[in-house]
């Protein structure tokens, strides 16, 4: 672990330098009080080595890298194109030597860019509330309604579900499908998933390049990036926007895939 180590230069070059920008909220739940506090890469580089001298220095009761495993959560990511936001969020404590302990309870939206294969962190909202306020408005209610999204699962296996917009004639209907649990390899698992979706969607005369929304569900969020994978070759160049997170699934399955889609209006009768 880079931090452990106090070793900045092997966590550098997961950052665009030329477009990082970091916000420090402060612990504030109210965007009007946040700060541009990082401009510049370097100016994170010094927060970050200044903060993991402190830890170093500090006399803990555990391994402190153990506990930082143990108190972090990385589960919801949401993939658009070459563009991702990935929440990471602290909620735990540090044993320390003198009985008291370190108390790890923030969170961190993380702007995410993809170039030649590889993903790097292009920016950052840091040291937010964890959790958010009840504020009805600004961020509080969009970090809602995201977790709202990605937490949306179907627990039938084949199933499809159509809903009419009441903003267009069009006929928007959602195809779904657990994977099955013949083999435990998440690849074939994956993609399994995906050929029944698509199957799906040939019974309602539509394709691959008719899904505009992804909303994947993984049981460990380890898998996100071979489905990555995945995705990148089923869809090579238009892609929708997909949204990956963890949960628990039925019948131990590892990978629930519901793709969102506009049909194409009915035949007109006579």
């Amino acid at each position: 672990m880079a931090f452990a180590a106090q070793d900045w230069s092997a966590h550098e070059a997961d950052f665009i330098s030329e477009e990082f920008f970091g916000v420090n909220s402060g612990n504030s739940g109210n965007p009007d009080s946040w700060s541009a506090a990082f401009g510049e890469l370097s100016a994170y580089a010094a927060e970050w080595v200044a903060f993991a001298q402190q830890t170093a220095e500090t006399e803990y009761a555990e391994d402190p890298v153990q506990a930082h495993f143990r108190a972090t959560t990385l589960r919801d990511i949401e993939i658009n194109g070459s563009f991702a936001v990935a929440h990471k969020k602290f909620d735990g404590t540090i044993a320390l030597a003198d009985g008291g302990v370190e108390i790890l309870n923030w969170q961190t939206i993380y702007f995410c860019k993809k170039r030649k294969g590889r993903w790097f962190i292009s920016g950052f909202i840091g040291y937010l509330p964890n959790p958010m306020g009840s504020s009805p408005d600004g961020i509080d209610s969009f970090l809602r309604g995201q977790q709202t999204i990605a937490s949306r699962r179907l627990t039938s296996r084949d199933t499809t579900s159509t809903r009419r917009s009441s903003t267009a004639s069009q006929v928007r209907s959602i195809i779904s499908n657990l994977a099955p649990t013949s083999t435990t390899d998440f690849k074939t698992m994956a993609a399994q998933a995906l050929n029944d979706c698509e199957l799906q969607l040939k019974e309602q005369k539509c394709e691959l390049n008719d899904v505009f929304r992804i909303t994947v569900i993984v049981s460990q969020i380890e898998d996100a990036i071979p489905f990555q994978t995945i995705f990148d070759e089923a869809w090579p160049t238009s892609q929708p926007t997909i949204s990956i997170s963890e949960a628990r699934l039925p019948k131990d399955a590892k990978v629930q895939i519901e793709m969102w889609i506009n049909s194409p209006r009915p035949d007109p009768v006579g």
